[in-house]
């Protein structure tokens, strides 16, 4: 049987769904942007780009809040990445947080933030910045049936208030939680004790 998600306190609030998000502009300073995303039993998956003014002060940022819960147990996994051509002074962000509300705890957090390197990329679940990297619990794991939880999805690049240098810039990336159903204990325990049957007869040989 397969797993059924629920998003709730986000637009849109049933699943399979996809479409077009919007992104924020900075300092009345248009830019530009591209995000699509796909939610379904098979997981969340964003993508997105952005074009950066020139002007000091501009920001380009993604941002998507999810809630959600599942009916059944799913084992999830993180992937994605986040890459800049920004080339003058300002920063480049990326955060992604998974969060149990039910029990109030995090699952998983990868922040990365860069103030000084040019072209940045970033990995989920990498500690490569140059200023702030932080990374706790793992890309993988399992949600529990009938627990709420929370998905957050971030992303800035931006030029620096004042001092010049500064210039135009492209960014994109691409945020993913796959589920995979988790074997029923029966199914696990038959698949235990066929390997413990096998390593003894490996030793009696």
């Amino acid at each position: 049987m397969q797993s059924t998600i629920k998003t709730v306190a986000e637009s849109p609030t049933t699943v399979p769904s996809s479409g077009s998000l919007l992104s924020t502009d900075g300092v009345a300073i248009q830019a530009s942007s591209d995000v699509g995303y796909s939610m379904g039993e098979g997981g969340f998956s964003t993508s997105f780009a952005f074009d950066l003014p020139s002007q000091p002060g501009s920001y380009t940022a993604f941002f998507q809040d999810v809630y959600f819960s599942v009916s059944e147990d799913q084992s999830y996994a993180f992937s994605g990445a986040f890459d800049s051509d920004h080339s003058g002074p300002g920063r480049t962000t990326m955060d992604v947080l998974l969060y149990d509300v039910t029990t109030g705890t995090e699952l998983f957090h990868n922040r990365q933030s860069s103030l000084s390197t040019q072209n940045e990329s970033f990995a989920v679940g990498g500690v490569g910045a140059d200023w702030v990297n932080e990374l706790s619990g793992g890309l993988s794991g399992v949600l529990v049936a009938g627990r709420e939880y929370q998905l957050k999805q971030f992303a800035l690049v931006n030029n620096g208030p004042g001092g010049g240098g500064y210039t135009s810039a492209t960014a994109s990336g691409t945020f993913a939680v796959t589920f995979s159903a988790v074997p029923e204990p029966s199914t696990a325990a038959l698949f235990a004790f066929g390997l413990i049957s096998l390593a003894r007869l490996s030793r009696r040989r």
